[in-house]
């Protein structure tokens, strides 16, 4: 829960403090390094795990957060512009205007009588749901459809790619359009992946059912932190 829900939410917040004229732009690069973060994880994992254990590959796991994510939060992370000296976007306000002006937002109540904000967050439930469980079982399920663990794991390779260039791609594209557009792409290469996950085979059938699962969660991941 504290890694899918609270440290996206600490770095979607934080790039929002830091960018404006390009904020699309510069969420979708946080959530493509961080979704390549996350697709990757599982082939080192699976190595660990096949060398030496699972109980092993845990302690490894949680030896690296002690040793590079929590040295990386206590001091690469600022949370405002104003605390380097520095102004949004890097630009230095207008005479009379005000320096590092708070954001201005929607009241909750205000946002929970929008039809978007459900729409996000149904969008995001569904697939954190079904991705997340395609992911945890990915070896298993693809096993099943004669892939070998190896192959099966490697399967987050063509996830990855996709979801770099989805997310990339949505995020500049959310700086110029609607992103209701971006949203229902999202939805729709979602549908298509969990429909083909039955028809997959070793060859490309796998690595197209990888590009159309990483390439909804990528869109999906950059249309929700900017809208």
């Amino acid at each position: 829960m504290a890694g899918q829900g609270a440290l996206s939410l600490v770095a979607t917040t934080t790039v929002a403090y830091w960018f404006d004229k390009r904020r699309g732009l510069a969420l979708g690069i946080t959530s493509a390094v961080g979704t390549a973060g996350i697709s990757l994880a599982p082939l080192l994992v699976e190595r660990l795990v096949s060398a030496y254990g699972w109980r092993q590959a845990w302690a490894v796991e949680g030896v690296a957060v002690w040793l590079i994510v929590i040295p990386l939060a206590l001091l690469g992370i600022r949370n405002k512009p104003a605390d380097l000296g520095q102004h949004l976007d890097g630009i230095a306000p207008l005479a009379g205007t005000a320096v590092d002006a708070p954001l201005t937002g929607w009241p909750l109540r205000r946002a929970l009588r929008t039809g978007a904000f459900w729409a996000v967050a149904a969008c995001l439930a569904a697939s954190s749901m079904l991705t997340t469980g395609l992911n945890f079982h990915q070896i298993a399920l693809l096993g099943e459809r004669g892939l070998t663990p190896v192959e099966a794991a490697a399967n987050f390779l063509p996830q990855t790619a996709a979801a770099l260039l989805a997310t990339l791609a949505a995020g500049a594209l959310i700086d110029h359009v609607s992103p209701k557009a971006v949203l229902i792409g999202a939805m729709t290469l979602l549908t298509c992946a969990v429909l083909s996950a039955r028809l997959v085979e070793p060859g490309w059938t796998a690595i197209g059912y990888g590009l159309l699962l990483g390439a909804s969660n990528g869109l999906l991941r950059a249309v929700e932190s900017a809208t």
